[in-house]
């Protein structure tokens, strides 16, 4: 228990006086997450790829550890395998979200790393080897470990990255989730857990009075992924000892709040015909702000359910009798489901079938509308400036049924601005305007922005009754951007 407690209390102060560093040092190297799109929740620049700290905070007291002549560090020693896989499979994580919050990486190539990481801690005996079955005999999965294990490891690491989306929620859920961890493995005497739970806990204690709103610093990918990855193979190898009816189950109710949300998350982008990969403003934590409640609300709202989740996966290990833990676990995941999609109106039953229809016909216009983004990035190749692209724009502006378009450019950002500020526009002010957005055109690398789109749609017409607008606004961007900048560099 006391290298529990000294774990703990390292990590702790490791991210509790580097953050601050790190925040000083992002900002003089320009290392900001930039508020550029219709999802961006800051209205000012903030650093970002605070997993710098969180990765270091983590890594460096085990290290530390082995170096300490005790039980814990005797039984690491014996069995290194276990933390080199987690180390290997971890910095790769670490890395990919690192050049994903410098440079940005594609959707498919994070996930190919992601994959290739989860392969590479299942070879380092972080597996799961039986799924819970409280009606009988549990499921050996034999050859089929490997692909549960993928599926576990990926869908954890992008549910926390998916929750990352308001100051504090991820760092705290974390917080909870590997007290719970430690608490369950404590109980059936896991070393191991015991110790990667007591130094994820620490760590993000300490980083998490930076990152609560309003953040001074956001994890990035850097964090939120690495979080995530760790979570899940640390939870895998927190209940392999535990009882085999519910050695899957109790992974699944700890970590529940970030599940549920990534299914409703993908059962939504699915049923509107947008990438998975995509982003929105759907999420738990976006419908509680539309329902009014402040972000410190929101996220003290999401702790103590991930408290509650925490409370039942250590009742469901206590209890002896593995059919009755078995169920009071399925039904509290259910009852669960079932009460987020019904308060969150992610569906209403009553009109069902309406709702459905509705729904395929507003993905035939997602479709509609990014395939003549598609078509417009293929076709202003043949623009050669500025005033010929802005030709192109306007034909991709009345067959999305925009009413009105203005574009203002600050194509030489180093010399004086009122010279270098151009203006386009396209459409008439008023009429039957149904909303106006307002979007900021990113430069490469996430480099800052060199102009800002005004889009005001029709109520009447295409634009106006598109389900993903907030997809649709930040795919229409990017293509503008690079289009836009490729011209400029040349003028």
């Amino acid at each position: 228990m006391r290298t529990c407690m000294a774990m703990f209390f390292i990590s702790f102060v490791i991210t509790y006086f580097l953050t601050p560093v790190l925040i000083r040092l992002y900002r003089r190297w320009g290392i900001l997450d930039i508020p550029h799109g219709p999802r961006s929740v800051q209205e000012e620049p903030v650093p970002t790829m605070g997993g710098v700290a969180v990765y270091i905070s983590f890594f460096l007291p085990l290290l530390l550890l082995l170096f300490y002549n005790n039980t814990i560090s005797r039984t690491f020693l014996l069995n290194s395998e276990i933390l080199i896989g987690l180390f290997v499979s971890g910095s790769i994580i670490f890395g990919i979200g690192v050049y994903d919050d410098i440079k940005g990486m594609r959707p498919f190539m994070k996930l190919l790393f992601q994959c290739l990481a989860a392969v590479i801690i299942y070879c380092f005996g972080f597996k799961i080897a039986v799924v819970s079955n409280p009606f009988g005999q549990p499921f050996e999965l034999g050859i089929y470990s490997l692909p549960f294990t993928i599926l576990w490891i990926v869908g954890v690491t992008n549910a926390i990255n998916l929750i990352d989306g308001i100051d504090g929620l991820a760092a705290g859920v974390t917080v909870f989730t590997a007290i719970a961890i430690l608490f369950i493995a404590i109980g059936i005497g896991n070393i191991y857990t015991i110790t990667f739970a007591s130094a994820l806990a620490g760590g993000m204690l300490g980083i998490l009075k930076y990152n609560f709103p309003p953040a001074k610093i956001f994890l990035g990918d850097s964090g939120s992924m690495f979080l995530g990855f760790v979570l899940g193979a640390i939870a895998i190898r927190g209940s392999q000892k535990g009882t085999t009816a519910v050695a899957l189950l109790i992974p699944i109710i700890i970590l529940g709040l970030p599940l549920i949300d990534t299914m409703l998350a993908m059962a939504r982008r699915l049923l509107r015909g947008t990438p998975i990969s995509s982003g929105d403003r759907q999420h738990i934590h976006h419908i509680l702000v539309k329902n009014g409640f402040t972000k410190r609300q929101v996220v003290f709202l999401l702790y103590g359910l991930c408290v509650l989740f925490g409370m039942v996966a250590l009742l469901v290990v206590m209890i002896r009798n593995q059919f009755a833990a078995g169920v009071l676990g399925i039904m509290f995941l259910v009852a669960m489901v079932s009460y987020w999609v019904q308060r969150l109106g992610y569906f209403n039953i009553v009109r069902m079938q309406q709702g459905i229809k509705e729904t395929v016909q507003k993905r035939r216009e997602n479709r509609y509308l990014l395939s003549l983004i598609e078509v417009f990035d293929f076709e202003r190749d043949d623009s050669q400036s500025l005033n010929e692209l802005w030709e192109q724009m306007e034909e991709l502006f009345k067959k999305m049924g925009l009413a009105y378009a203005s574009m203002s450019l600050e194509t030489k950002p180093c010399q004086d601005r009122s010279k270098s500020n151009k203006v386009f526009s396209w459409g008439a002010e008023n009429g039957n305007k149904h909303e106006v957005i307002q979007v900021s055109l990113p430069r490469k690398h996430n480099n800052g922005n060199f102009g800002r789109l005004l889009l005001q749609s029709d109520s009447n017409k295409r634009f106006g009754k598109v389900t993903d607008m907030d997809y649709v606004i930040e795919q229409l961007a990017q293509h503008i951007a690079v289009a836009v900048e490729k011209i400029a560099d040349k003028e």
